[in-house]
């Protein structure tokens, strides 16, 4: 299948009611944003190019019509060609031009082709390009940076043109080449629109004049102290020293390009930069004009963009500025002279006063979390036993299908079935017998997996995303709230065979096992990945396993279900399937923590956090800084949503069940399966 990309433009189609925006990629295919209204290119007919599929061929198509137009144009006096522009020649002539050239016919552009209508028909071309070649948002952009110091602009221009797919910059290249050739500053209508088109404004003129005296300085212009790369269809960093790195978080034109890089900036800095330095600088760059700023208002947004950021970190991320007090206070105190000193916008003030109360807020808490209690856990059990109590043997019941005898003796045994890889962590082991206020069976499998995510969704939101960076979780001292996750996991893969073991029969026990699937099948439709691989390597677990009589009484529907939560969490490929589900799922999430771990060693293990370049010495490698930001993606976004079901009775009774040890849930097994024929 030939993939599709936008005909020389990088552009957003505006139109009314619309909400999706297409940009294209440098990698050949179109990927659908979210980042401004607009809708997918129409496909629309132009010069034999279907404008909206943009191949190679097409690409060439249109380079050669271009370079055969300007090549009939270089000997064109710049006073005759203003002439033809503003004399344009008759439509009837150009129309039929045009219709050749649609039949693939470029032969017919020569020597003898009047002038004129060269023009005229390259006009023509320009006129119906929906949008013009540089989109209009980054016309504004590059607009507001010409009154800027050089080598501000000259980055801005650098930057933003390579934002470009790379064939739309190498049409432009060539428009911008002819434009030179042709010395005059009598741009005209035809290549203002083709352009940067009319929605810039009056500074349009002074955009072309700056696009095609500097061409040579933006296209090659080489900033030291800072690399990029092209990743996701931008210009994003990749190595910077430390002071490039805070020019970009405070660039609101940066910001645009990569809206993440200010959030994983913040998260990581701990790589590069102690809190309290981190803190001094962000207030030292508001209280410091910028010589990239050419007015109030530009330098307003600045320091709007860093206070709003400043607030979004206290908000996610509060555990940075509680473990440190003293730079708590003194951040507060820097923020309460800003607002005395009374030089500060309306906009400003309100952000400020913001931060003040969001710090304020912490520091109390810190004064009083000694203080703070836990719910009694004798009240709890009270409260357990009484529920229990009350739960009528029928309510809330999903009927598990029951396979008879007849016909399931075929089904082979599950020995495929090899345990999963658990997480290294202790369980809880209990050495007297269990006590069991509900039965299992008689509790709806939505219910115990929405109890399930209450739980481990509560859990992962209380991860510090400090315990999981600079692989603090490999010691357990500085993770508690990872390892207590690690724990729960563990607990919940421990619970499922410990309940199937307290079944005297096989056929209580291979019900149980059906039930527990649908557990775990409705786990996954909550979006609990954690909890779903835990009961599926709960029924892996060698114990279960081997219960040959007992899986023979499981039904052929519960095994294929089964298969398919195990062709889930498959190894292979790196856990492929597993992270495309994830990647396909909303929020809320609750992804499994095995995996987290397991990508955080991988990148610290293969990145280092700083990189020796020849041209400018240590550079803090960013892209890894990306990567850890990106594999923590799913903590950072628990913290912003919310599942829609509370902590009942039953999540308490989830939560606090006893479970077996690894050895005392296979002298269970042993002593109830001894061999194939013991039923």
């Amino acid at each position: 299948m030939t993939n599709t990309r936008v005909l020389i433009r990088s552009f957003n189609l505006l139109e009314e009611d619309a909400h999706i925006v297409t940009r294209p990629s440098r990698s050949g295919t179109i990927d659908t944003l979210r980042k401004f209204p607009g809708l997918a290119p129409r496909s629309k007919r132009l010069f034999g190019l279907a404008i909206g599929y943009e191949t190679p061929e097409n690409f060439t198509r249109t380079s050669n019509f271009l370079v055969t137009c300007f090549s009939l144009l270089s000997s064109v006096s710049p006073a005759s060609f203003s002439e033809a522009i503003e004399n344009p020649s008759k439509a009837d002539s150009v129309d039929q031009l045009k219709h050749s050239i649609e039949e693939g016919k470029l032969e017919v552009l020569n020597e003898k082709t009047p002038k004129p209508i060269v023009v005229a028909l390259m006009a023509r071309f320009f006129d119906e390009l929906p949008e013009p070649i540089i989109p209009p948002h980054l016309s504004s952009y590059l607009v507001s940076v010409l009154g800027c110091e050089g080598h501000y602009r000259n980055s801005v221009f650098w930057l933003l043109l390579h934002q470009l797919p790379s064939q739309s910059f190498s049409i432009l290249r060539q428009i911008i080449t002819f434009l030179q050739k042709l010395k005059t500053e009598i741009w005209g209508e035809i290549f203002e629109r083709g352009l940067i088109g009319n929605r810039v404004g009056p500074e349009r003129c002074s955009l072309m004049k700056s696009l095609v005296t500097d061409w040579e300085t933006f296209e090659n212009w080489v900033e030291s102290g800072i690399k990029y790369e092209i990743s996701d269809r931008n210009m994003v960093v990749v190595q910077a020293s430390l002071d490039k790195l805070f020019e970009r978080f405070s660039d609101r034109i940066y910001h645009y390009i990569e809206p993440e890089f200010a959030e994983a900036f913040l998260l990581t800095h701990s790589y590069f930069i102690s809190t309290n330095d981190l803190v001094t600088r962000l207030f030292n760059l508001l209280e410091t004009p910028s010589n990239n700023n050419n007015n109030s208002q530009q330098h307003t947004a600045r320091k709007m963009r860093i206070l709003n950021e400043l607030n979004k970190w206290a908000q996610l991320y509060p555990e940075e500025l509680q473990s440190s007090p003293t730079t708590a206070d003194a951040l507060l105190d820097r923020v309460r002279k800003v607002l005395s000193s009374g030089l500060i916008s309306d906009e400003e003030e309100t952000a400020l006063v913001l931060l003040q109360n969001l710090l304020l807020e912490l520091l109390n808490r810190n004064r009083t979390s000694s203080g703070s209690n836990q719910t009694d856990s004798n009240q709890e059990l009270a409260s357990l036993q009484k529920a229990a109590a009350s739960l009528s043997p029928r309510e809330a019941i999903v009927s598990p299908e029951f396979p008879s005898q007849a016909g399931l003796t075929t089904l082979s045994v599950p020995y495929s079935y090899n345990s999963l890889p658990r997480i290294s962590g202790r369980s809880t082991p209990v050495l007297h017998s269990i006590p069991s206020f509900f039965d299992i069976l008689s509790i709806n499998p939505r219910l115990i997996a929405e109890q399930l995510s209450v739980i481990d969704h509560d859990l992962l939101q209380r991860i510090k995303i400090g315990e999981v960076l600079n692989k603090n979780y490999m010691e357990p001292e500085k993770c508690p709230s990872f390892m207590e996750m690690v724990s729960r996991f563990n607990h919940w893969s421990m619970f499922v065979p410990t309940e199937i073991l307290k079944q005297s029969s096989s056929i209580a026990r291979a019900e149980l096992i059906s039930h527990f699937i649908k557990i775990a099948r409705e786990s996954r439709e909550v979006r609990n990945f954690n909890a779903t691989y835990a009961i599926v390597g709960g029924l892996a677990n060698t114990a279960i396993t081997r219960l040959r009589n007992t899986w023979e009484r499981v039904s052929k529907r519960s095994m294929g279900r089964l298969d398919e939560l195990l062709g889930l969490f498959d190894m292979s490929f790196n856990f492929k399937n597993y992270r495309e589900a994830l990647h396909r799922s909303q929020p809320p999430i609750v992804p499994y923590i095995g995996i987290i771990s397991k990508d955080l060693a991988s990148v610290e293990d293969s990145l280092e956090s700083y990189v020796t370049t020849p041209d400018s010495g240590n550079l803090i490698n960013f892209a890894k800084m990306r990567r850890l930001y990106k594999l923590l993606f799913h903590i950072l976004q628990s913290r912003r949503s919310q599942y829609s079901y509370q902590l009942n009775e039953v999540g308490i009774f989830l939560r606090d069940a006893k479970v077996m040890s690894e050895q005392e849930v296979y002298m269970a097994s042993y002593s109830l399966e001894k061999s194939r024929n013991t039923t």
